[in-house]
């Protein structure tokens, strides 16, 4: 949230010209080995005034990236420079179960200055630690829950058996 009041200071007061803010966040810090994670890049700046690359996606070698999807939307405000925000979205399959890693990144775009010349930037994005469960994950827990209920089935029939024959025991003793 502060990036977004130092651009609005940057933008009003007019001192850098044109700026970009990078943010980066997946959907799911724990998967299945058979589930698909999102890793979402953001850009926002001034309309027109950027392009954004996105990221080398041969860096991450715990993932697949099976589909980029690109977002943009431009807002046009009354009395102020407009925005735009470019989302890029990596849908990224893991290739083995465990702890895997998306390493920091550089995140690339090009300022466009005038005559529409490209000037190449890049910004440092923060890494993600991801667990990965396998199947085998399931059937423990699957197994650990079995053995919890049928632990709690002896311990009902154990109680209801003590409370059968003490009854019976008591009506023995009262018929005496």
């Amino acid at each position: 949230m502060i990036k977004y009041y130092i651009f609005l200071i940057m933008i009003i007061a007019n001192t850098l010209y044109p700026l970009v803010i990078v943010e980066e966040k997946i959907n799911k810090k724990s998967i299945y080995i058979w589930q698909k994670l999102e890793y979402t890049i953001n850009y926002t700046g001034d309309a027109d005034k950027f392009k954004a690359e996105g990221i080398n996606t041969n860096a991450i070698s715990d993932f697949e990236v099976i589909n980029e999807k690109v977002e943009i939307e431009t807002v046009h405000k009354e009395n102020e420079i407009p925005t735009m925000s470019c989302k890029i979205i990596y849908t990224m399959k893991p290739v083995r179960s465990g702890k895997l890693k998306i390493p920091e990144l550089e995140a690339r775009y090009y300022n466009v200055e005038s005559g529409n010349s490209l000037v190449p930037k890049e910004q440092m994005i923060g890494g993600y630690n991801i667990r990965v469960f396998n199947s085998w994950f399931i059937l423990i827990m699957v197994g650990q829950w079995v053995i919890i209920i049928f632990i709690a089935f002896l311990i009902y029939k154990f109680i209801r058996d003590q409370y059968k024959f003490n009854k019976k025991n008591f009506e023995n003793k009262n018929k005496e």
